[in-house]
């Protein structure tokens, strides 16, 4: 293993190619199967579609090779339908271009791309984010926020009033910091829905950046 095989590692992601028009009107109607339905079509033809793998016959040229079940009333209802949906005709939807591409419509249509990964980077950025401050700087950052009380509020906005109560509690923002039990008897509930409380809002705070101030401190 050479050295920059040690100082990394790759990371595979993995794409499927979709018709966009197609795509975007199945996430309107809520999903593949909705759109499906709406259209009146099978949804293993209509997801053949929407992957890119077959079209629908456009015009009578067409429909001459396709099975029996496809016939012109057919074809006008899914051009109607589409046109609703979509404001596009079958034409623009499916273009000559893409009904000709029959190569491109049989082939594989998901895409793979490894990406490098360094792994220095990564633990730098984790013990920058984890690492929790020492005993001086802990002094610190309380004297910091006892001086702002606007930032703090700002930090618990995100909360419900529950959820500031316990964390003001539990943390001494508002006096002495509170066990768990002793949180629990001032509140009236048990210790574990205390943990519960609490857990959730330090989740919610990581999520704003005035919030992981206070995690870090909380921590």
């Amino acid at each position: 293993m050479d050295n920059n095989e040690t100082q990394g590692f790759g990371i595979t992601l993995v794409s499927k190619m979709k018709h966009a028009d197609l795509r975007r009107a199945a996430k309107r109607l809520g999903g593949q199967s909705a759109l499906a339905r709406y259209l009146g079509e099978n949804e293993v033809t209509v997801g053949r579609w929407c992957n890119l793998k077959e079209c629908p016959p456009i015009n009578d040229h067409e429909l001459q090779f396709r099975n029996h079940a496809w016939t012109a009333d057919r074809v006008d209802r899914l051009a109607d339908n589409l046109f609703a949906l979509t404001g596009k005709t079958l034409d623009e939807i499916f273009p000559t271009e893409l009904r000709a591409a029959k190569a491109f419509l049989k082939q594989s249509k998901v895409k793979e791309e490894t990406l490098r990964v360094d792994i220095e980077y990564l633990r730098d950025q984790r013990e920058e984010r984890l690492t929790l401050p020492s005993p001086c700087d802990e002094a610190a950052e309380r004297e910091r926020l006892e001086e702002m009380p606007i930032e703090i509020s700002k930090a618990l906005s995100s909360l419900t009033s529950r959820q500031q109560q316990v964390i003001r509690m539990r943390y001494g923002l508002d006096g002495e910091p509170l066990t768990l039990a002793e949180t629990a008897k001032q509140l009236g509930v048990g210790k574990e829905r205390i943990r519960q409380i609490e857990g959730t809002a330090l989740v919610r705070l990581r999520t704003t950046d005035a919030g992981w101030k206070l995690v870090r401190f909380c921590d």
